[in-house]
């Protein structure tokens, strides 16, 4: 040992009892660590010792009092000395090693009682300033059959200590069992001389070019791998663990050491390569840090010391620019080789230096963890040998995931553990089948692209594309909104159709006098598809109107008076709209058009005998029915081409579900500009039932619109979320009996539960207006979940959607993509748009019909378990961030 060493070997003395080192910066770490376990049983490990003879308790005790003799750290517990802590070694250390006899019980008996007592070990916390830092128990089992509980904290042994300790205690026990005095070879160091040593190595300048090297190799790394998570991050990490273990093929292990092999690699990078792929197909994230376990045993005077010498190194990957797999596997090989010969950093020592954000809730620089064949099994004893040696793992996990391969006779098996405050155990056991299906392909062609390689097995593609989507309903899919409004004028032609603001029409009446507005534009020289401008204050007239406008075979673009001048006539220019229909009052509000404009007034005045002589023009379901212009906050404000057919088959959903029979009123609050006004006239009006039209006095007046519910009889109501909200406001305010809608933004967790304790049937809704108002349903029941936002359900009926990465591929269970939404809603296109309905609607590559499209919403989304789905959230920790915020 040289004297660099040796100079480092100074002992502050204390007491006559122990004395104390500074202790290594890995021991310093996991420290600080524990000052923040809860539980304080997160960095621990329990191992057993299986002795095939006859036990002998006191010359076990005497076996491991020697070995506590021979390594100080056995001896070390852990104190503050002027605030910082300090490795405080006990001259001698007394312990009890308790015993319990379980030869009276069955087999199967021992085995429950031998999973209890490690059970309840590994529950009760090693406290650091109190030696030993490890439990031992010894349990008889039979004449030739005793096990060994072994408990210790990793603050004084790491993977190749055990190790160490298996093959002393082996030979201790052995040689005293056949009377012989013990023979092991004298140390020369103990671990705290390496604590010691590391201290002033690491804080001279010989350390500063292993400094740099790690300062650019990390530098504007992110902070945080964001895995989507099946619940929110808790502001502190509670390191609850558990784990699952999965086998690969042999064909799939043996290609896999083929391919390392063939492109001079190791096992170790191939396997890494994959896992690392799993990771940015999960995260979406092109710049990965994972951590791996590296030795610090660099020195052959470390090879014999019992305690903490492994570290954790960081690996990080950039895959960006869709690299085939060989080229990710040679960039990770250059990563590998480059940061193993740095692997002389401690992590904790890294850590403070580069100060990276720090947060209580993961864990800092990186989260995930990757090992292979960390832990050193002991070799099989041969018969002569009293001792076996096993290893089990407790029920904690320290990082978000942790992915640790074993090779066993040309077997490969992995085990994903993972922290079960993040995740759910359906979603870690689909992890690891996705990588297996990965690896797989790797194995077929290493010259695929990221972008190629897909971990969907053909059964998950046949749930996304089939089962999830199969929701095809018959419905009068060559009908006509106006056929199937007539229709209901035959049938309850003296029920009252719409009321508002005290007046109210049959429909007997409203059909008469939308036979009058129709009549009139078709004697004007309206052709089928022609655009009206439609410009009327809330009233039955609109009603009137719209529905005139739809039997003369044209469709109608809805102009709110309430608009800025400038907004209406970008959409009366950009649409190029036939004619305006208005009325004397609305009138004012239009600005300057050349074209045709009709008054209300103009068609009550019209001669009868004239209108009746106008010949009906055949209009068919793939006709436009309306054109809605966008709001325009992301950009030009474009108009969305809504059919017949479109709107046809969301209103048959809707009579499903959420249900809607003649019976039903439905209380229209919404702006006519809005598409999901749509539902609110056209539901109750082609199943029979009645439209109670709010004005706009009373949808911007809660205690009115409170009113108007009760007054009216309402049995149905769809509001955004901001108007239950101000509802809610009124502490009065009941909701019994109505079925409540809510859509058009996000539906908090905590504003459904509000909803539903006043007695609500609530309905969460979510659709875009390019697939027509609603695209998907979901009731909500009464029962608080993890999650901010409530999902939004599953496709309504003759609707496809699905989830998709950067690349169009479909994405599973769990992962955030693209929600794009496929079917019979989809709007034709925009206006005059024809570059950006290229742009977002997509050929269908999944559907079944010929010319099937899709439309890009935009919005983040994924699947849950039972086959509905979610706005993607980001889980911010709600006592730093104060609520989630939607991604």
């Amino acid at each position: 040992m040289d004297d660099q060493l040796e100079e480092t070997q100074s002992v502050m003395e204390e007491d006559e009892e122990q004395y104390f080192f500074a202790p290594s910066f890995i021991q310093e770490g996991l420290w600080l660590l524990n000052q923040i376990d809860e539980v304080q049983t997160t960095y621990r490990v329990l191992f057993i010792i299986g002795l095939h003879a006859a036990l002998d308790l006191s010359l076990l005790k005497r076996a491991l009092e020697m070995l506590i003799e021979r390594h100080e750290i056995l001896r070390t517990s852990f104190v503050l000395i002027d605030s910082q802590p300090m490795q405080a070694i006990a001259l001698q250390l007394p312990f009890e090693l308790p015993y319990n006899d379980l030869s009276e019980m069955s087999p199967q008996e021992q085995k429950r009682e031998i999973a209890r007592l490690g059970q309840e070990l590994i529950e009760v916390p090693l406290s650091l300033d109190n030696a030993p830092l490890f439990r031992v128990t010894a349990i008889h089992l039979n004449e030739q059959e005793q096990l060994l509980f072994f408990l210790t904290h990793h603050i004084i042994m790491d993977g190749p200590s055990y190790q160490i300790f298996h093959d002393e205690i082996t030979h201790l026990y052995s040689a005293l069992l056949a009377g012989e005095e013990p023979q092991l070879p004298e140390l020369s160091l103990q671990y705290a001389d390496y604590a010691a040593w590391q201290r002033e190595t690491l804080q001279g300048e010989e350390a500063q070019p292993l400094i740099d090297y790690w300062r650019q190799q990390l530098g504007g790394m992110p902070d945080l791998l964001e895995l989507p998570t099946d619940y929110p991050r808790p502001a502190v990490q509670t390191h609850q663990g558990a784990a699952e273990h999965f086998v690969l093929s042999s064909q799939i292990s043996e290609g896999l050491e083929r391919l390392a092999r063939s492109t001079g690699t190791t096992l170790f990078m191939v396997l890494l390569s994959g896992f690392t792929m799993l990771l940015h197909y999960y995260s979406g994230q092109e710049d990965i840090v994972v951590g791996t376990p590296a030795s610090l045993r660099t020195r052959s005077e470390f090879a014999s010391l019992i305690g903490p010498f492994l570290t954790t190194l960081l690996l990080r990957t950039d895959l960006t620019h869709d690299p085939t797999f060989l080229e990710l596997l040679m960039r990770i090989r250059t990563i590998c080789i480059e940061a193993y010969s740095h692997q002389e950093m401690p992590f904790e020592y890294l850590v403070e230096i580069l100060k990276p954000a720090r947060s209580m809730s993961y864990n800092p620089l990186f989260q995930v963890f990757f090992a292979f064949n960390n832990f050193i099994a002991a070799p099989t004893p041969d018969e002569s040998s009293p001792i076996q040696h096993m290893d089990i793992k407790s029920y904690t996990a320290r990082f978000d995931l942790s992915c640790d391969f074993v090779l066993r006779e040309q077997k490969l098996s992995y085990i994903l553990e993972y922290d079960t405050a993040l995740f759910s155990r359906e979603t870690i056991v689909r992890m690891g089948h996705h990588l297996q299906k990965l690896l797989e392909e790797i194995v077929a062609d290493v010259e695929q692209r990221l972008s190629q390689l897909s971990p969907l097995t053909s059964q998950e593609r046949g749930t996304l594309i089939s089962t999830w989507n199969s929701h095809d309903d018959d419905y009068a899919r060559d009908s006509c909104i106006h056929e199937l409004f007539a229709a209901q004028v035959a049938r309850v032609p003296q029920a009252i159709a719409i009321a508002c603001d005290g007046r109210s029409l049959t429909y007997e009446e409203l059909d008469a006098r939308a036979e009058r507005v129709a009549r009139y534009l078709l004697a004007q020289g309206i052709k089928p598809e022609s655009l009206i401008g439609l410009c009327l204050s809330r009233s039955e007239a609109y009603v009137i109107c719209v529905l005139g406008i739809l039997k003369a075979g044209a469709a109608y673009i809805p102009l709110d008076p309430e608009y800025p001048a400038e907004r209406l006539r970008f959409i009366i220019e950009d649409a190029n709209v036939w004619a305006l229909l208005t009325g004397v009052d609305e009138q004012h509000a239009l600005p300057e058009y050349s074209g045709p404009v009709f008054l209300i007034s103009d068609l009550r005045a019209a001669n009868d005998t004239d209108l009746l002589l106008i010949n009906r023009q055949r209009v068919y379901a793939d006709n436009l029915a309306y054109v809605l212009y966008t709001s325009g906050s992301t950009g030009r404000p474009k108009g969305i081409q809504i059919s017949h057919r479109a709107v046809v088959n969301f209103i048959t959903a809707m009579q499903k579900e959420p249900g809607f029979t003649e019976q039903d009123i439905l209380l229209a609050v919404t702006s006519f500009s809005f598409d999901i006004s749509g539902l609110e006239l056209f539901l109750p009006l082609l199943t029979g039932g009645r439209v109670e039209l709010a004005t706009r006095e009373m949808t911007l007046d809660s205690q009115q619109l409170l009113q108007k519910i009760a007054q009216s009889g309402a049995t149905v109501m769809q509001a955004t979320p901001v108007t239950w909200r101000m509802l809610l406001l009124n502490e009065d305010a009941r909701f019994a009996g109505l079925k409540v809608l809510c859509g058009g933004e996000a539906l908090p967790q905590d504003l459904a539960q509000s909803l539903l304790a006043r007695g609500a049937d609530l309905w969460n809704m979510y659709g875009p207006t390019e697939t027509t108002i609603w695209s998907l349903i979901q009731r909500v029941q009464n029962a608080p979940g993890e999650r901010a936002i409530v999902p939004i359900g599953a496709p309504i009926a003759n609707t496809q959607v699905y989830i998709l990465d950067a690349h169009d591929h479909l994405l599973p269970v769990g992962i955030p993509g693209e929600l794009v939404i496929g079917g019979d809603g989809l709007a034709r296109g925009y206006l005059r748009r024809p570059d950006l309905t290229a742009e977002r609607f997509m050929p269908d590559p999944f559907g079944q019909r010929p010319g099937a499209r899709l439309y890009r919403t935009g919005d983040r989304a994924r699947w849950l378990n039972d086959g509905t789905i979610e706005f993607w959230v980001a889980w911010i920790p709600r006592s730093s961030y104060g609520d989630f915020v939607l991604n």
